[in-house]
């Protein structure tokens, strides 16, 4: 109930805030139009006064106070100095006019509004699809957690609440409930017969490939299986857990409430999550009414996960903010003071330079949360691809006046053309970005030992060794220098990481601070491939 309070929260702050940004942009486009006209007004308005056989344009049209008026003309009659009128796909807008000295008119002009909505269309295409994706997603992480959990109770509770029942259940894809069915001939056994002595319990335990343990009313384990003592070898009561003390608690409060119960923690030294299960069980030999079994089931890959998924969501919100609050600033500005065409134009610019990073950062949001079952592969020339890299990013080598050094020996390989260009673009991308402008990029591609060898070292800031162990994290960004770039999504080296991991390669990083970075991508042999 509380991730699902979340998540709504999360969604109406999402769409009010697409909607103020589809709406700002709206005003803004509307605006510039309106200021746009009233200037080709004034200009009709100026040849009308000093050309008396001056021919009104198609689009503009005088008006008397004797005639049947527009509701836009009849506002500046009564008083108003500009009134615009939005009907259809028309946009009208009307300004006092006077041609003589005792009579007083109104002209309009009109234009078709129609020519900015594929701006807007496109904001909103981007915008529903990146909710859809995280939603997706969400959807789909919180549905596997419950699954995964009901059916560890179930396996738990029916132990508990019927050990004298043979159980199966019907559940082919967890490794868990296949041990229980596989055994439970065996459990049913040994929990009938007439006597119960410990070491059966024993033996019935260490069937199970996780970890299982039973302890008195007095904290000491009775018994252990294997699973456990790989895990715990040297743990002989509840006190010896030692850091743990959540744990610790856990297991106390079982014994002094004399209850079952269930919880999830975390163990330090292992770096793991364990979903932990307490159940009664009487054992007449132990000279106590009850004892306590306990099964340990990791859920670390689960935890992790939703861990990922709350970061993801977190950094690509993070992210979508400053193109955001630029757009939604810059249309303000432009919808609420009174700016000259320059400035319009100089505002909508920057608008647009927003919106496009908006677009890169969705489409390489895209490329990595794609599931890509089936890699498509045909013979390609790697020297070929990675020229035209280079011819696209040609105008920003030109403006940096970098050198490109190459070494590209001509290769045919079998591999996936999308996947290659987009481990090419972003690696000689970083470079020419990083790199101080009339610095060299040195790109080489050779086959050596049978492997392909993609490489490319530039001469920037370098990347510390601490920032090396992160820096394929997704939006992660090195230091000021490189944070200041804005032109980035922070999702090109991740990308680079994801492509090669599909195509079966490798990525090696050899980089100093203030001398440079090499990034170099190796492929299997072209038999391996």
């Amino acid at each position: 109930m509380k991730n699902k309070s979340k998540f709504t929260s999360y969604s109406l702050i999402y769409l009010l805030t697409s909607f103020l940004l589809v709406y700002a942009s709206y005003q803004a486009l509307l605006n510039s139009d309106l200021n746009r006209l009233e200037g080709e007004l004034n200009q009709v308005s100026s040849d009308i006064t000093s050309n008396s056989d001056f021919i009104l344009p198609a689009n503009v049209k005088i008006y008397s106070s004797t005639e049947k008026l527009p509701s836009d003309v009849e506002n500046v009659f009564k008083g108003s100095k500009r009134s615009n009128l939005l009907s259809g796909n028309k946009l009208y807008l009307s300004v006092p006019l006077k041609a003589s000295q005792n009579q007083f008119e109104v002209i309009r002009i009109s234009q078709t509004f129609d020519s900015h909505l594929g701006l807007l269309s496109l904001i909103f295409s981007y915008l529903l699809v990146l909710y859809l994706i995280f939603s997706a997603y969400y959807f789909k992480v919180q549905a596997r957690t419950r699954l995964e959990l009901r059916q560890s109770q179930k396996l738990i509770e029916n132990f508990r609440l019927k050990p004298y029942q043979e159980h199966t259940i019907i559940n082919n894809d967890d490794p868990v409930l296949e041990q229980f069915n596989s055994y439970s001939q065996e459990v049913h056994a040994v929990l009938t017969s007439k006597k119960w002595e410990d070491k059966s319990l024993h033996k019935l335990i260490n069937k199970f490939e996780f970890p299982i343990f039973t302890y008195d009313k007095e904290g000491k384990l009775l018994g252990k299986n294997e699973a456990f003592l790989k895990i715990f070898p040297h743990i002989e009561k509840i006190s010896s857990f030692g850091s743990e003390s959540e744990f610790i608690s856990f297991l106390l409060a079982s014994l002094i409430s004399k209850s079952e119960g269930q919880g999830q923690f975390y163990f330090q030294d292992l770096d793991k999550y364990y979903q932990v299960k307490l159940a009664k069980i009487n054992s007449p030999l132990s000279g106590s009414s009850y004892n306590y079994l306990a099964s340990m089931q990791e859920v670390t890959t689960l935890i992790k996960a939703k861990i990922s998924q709350d970061n993801f969501v977190a950094n690509v919100s993070h992210e979508l903010k400053t193109p955001l609050t630029s757009i939604i600033g810059f249309s303000n500005l432009i919808a609420n003071q009174n700016l000259d065409q320059n400035q319009v134009k100089e505002f909508g610019q920057i608008i647009e330079k927003e919106a496009r990073r908006l677009e890169n950062l969705v489409q390489d949001t895209l490329k990595l949360t794609k599931n890509t079952k089936e890699i498509a592969k045909e013979k390609i020339r790697i020297d070929l691809l990675v020229q035209d890299v280079l011819d696209n990013l040609s105008i920003q080598i030109k403006d940096k006046q970098m050198l490109i050094i190459k070494n590209l020996s001509p290769l045919e390989y079998l591999t996936n053309y999308d996947l290659f260009y987009g481990i090419a673009k972003n690696l000689i991308e970083n470079a020419i970005f990083y790199s101080p402008p009339a610095k060299e990029v040195i790109i080489d591609l050779q086959e050596s030992d049978g492997k392909l060898h993609f490489q490319v070292k530039d001469y920037g800031p370098g990347i510390s060794l601490i920032d090396q162990k992160k820096i394929f994290e997704r939006f992660y960004r090195v230091d000021s220098a490189r944070k200041n770039i804005t032109e980035g999504t922070g999702l090109g080296l991740p990308i680079v990481q994801h492509n090669t991991s599909l195509l079966g390669g490798q990525v090696q990083l050899t980089s100093k601070l203030n001398e440079g970075s090499s990034f170099e991508v190796i492929f299997p042999s072209k038999k391996e491939s």
